[in-house]
């Protein structure tokens, strides 16, 4: 195509209809590449740790609607760092460092609640700061044989989270020490939405730890704290909660059927997206559920658009929507998964090593989901080519 005919289709496109054809003639691909960078925008800031500028630290751009990825920068020796080329629009902005507690802007610990930050055209967009603490030791040990065990590092708070059909009994351990005299009466607490169940803690050699074990009989969703009498003074102090979830699925070897422990599996969420009330409901942004899919599984639904997430939210594990709140997590050795999850439409994203990436079709809740089952096709053995 003649240069001349690709400069009033740009100048059309690119709304320049102003700019004289023979002046259109002289510019090139590269020229309109330029200029449209240039209307971009920049987002600029300091970081600081310890009261210090930090050096080395990674701030990363995300879009605000679909949590996509954008673009990534460093800061200086100064703790400062300015990201260009971001196209007009909405964003939000993670900082990390080895060493400290990742955090958005500004100051949240996740993407939802994160400020949104507005790039306009030819514009920084400056004073996006941050100030990175270390993470707060984990108020309390824990030990399961199943499950996992997580802990906030902005709270020190633990999560020990487990299938409600796979329990096992839970060891808590906690160092106690007053500031006059030694502890006494000292328990962990399980409070329930019926009951409050009391153990004693013992306490370990000559050390400052203590501990206790909740029987597996025992073992319920609730919260967890421990009560301690120091001079007379009695004290109790959240330390974290129990989270118990239905199995979503079970991840299987696609050619053997066998189940593939330790896949990652992350959870997504459609924005704005609603359970369909039937299977005649054609309104937007709708999803089947176990009650309007066609059939009686979820193969014969598409998968969702990608893993990178442009169709879907990473599900957050700061905003209460799912338990356990661990996001991605990891498939037990019979290969299950699994979330309780609020209202709305969810899609998992499987990987694991050999294996090819698998992305579910999504699906609505409530009613529960308990048979997202997916396959994992093993990964393509390319031998290397010999010439003859």
């Amino acid at each position: 195509m003649p240069l001349r005919r690709i400069a009033i289709i740009l100048s059309i496109a690119l709304g320049l209809v102003s700019v004289p054809y023979v002046a259109m003639s002289y510019y090139s691909l590269s020229n309109f590449a330029t200029l449209a960078y240039e209307r971009n925008g920049s987002i600029a800031g300091l970081v600081q740790a310890d009261g210090n500028p930090k050096l080395g630290a990674q701030v990363q751009v995300y879009t605000i609607d679909t949590l996509f990825f954008r673009k990534s920068g460093t800061t200086d020796q100064q703790g400062r760092y300015q990201i260009d080329g971001l196209a007009p629009g909405r964003y939000v902005v993670l900082f990390q460092s080895a060493g400290y507690a990742s955090e958005w802007y500004d100051d949240v610990a996740s993407a939802q609640t994160a400020t949104s930050v507005i790039v306009n055209s030819n514009q920084v967009r400056s004073g996006i700061n941050a100030q990175l603490e270390r993470p707060r030791a984990p108020l309390a040990a824990a030990e399961s044989s199943v499950g996992s065990i997580t802990s906030n590092p902005k709270t020190g708070e633990i999560t020990v989270s487990m299938l409600s059909s796979s329990r096992s009994a839970i060891r808590i351990t906690r160092s106690i020490i007053c500031s006059s005299g030694s502890p006494s009466n000292m328990t962990l607490h399980l409070t329930t939405t019926t009951v409050t169940r009391n153990y004693p803690m013992l306490r370990i050699g000559q050390t400052n730890s203590y501990e206790a074990t909740i029987p597996q009989a025992d073992v319920q969703r609730g919260n967890l704290s421990v009560r301690t009498t120091c001079s007379g003074s009695t004290q109790e102090t959240p330390i974290g909660q129990i989270v118990l979830y239905d199995p979503s699925g079970v991840v299987t070897n696609a050619r053997s059927g066998d189940p593939v422990p330790g896949a990652r599996v992350q959870l997504f969420e459609i924005p704005n997206g609603e359970p369909k009330t039937s299977a005649i409901d054609n309104r937007p942004d709708t999803c089947h559920t176990v009650d309007t899919r066609p059939g009686n599984d979820w193969s014969s639904l598409p998968a969702a658009r990608d893993p990178q997430g442009s169709l879907g939210i990473i599900a957050d594990s700061d905003t209460g929507r799912i338990d356990p709140p661990l996001n991605p997590q990891q498939t037990t050795p019979n290969g299950r998964y699994g979330w309780d999850v609020a209202g709305g439409c969810w899609y998992v994203v499987v990987q694991a090593p050999g294996y090819q990436t698998t992305v579910s079709p999504i699906v609505g809740v409530p009613p529960e989901v308990t048979d997202l089952d997916l396959t994992l096709e093993p990964a393509p053995v390319y031998l290397p080519m010999i010439r003859r």
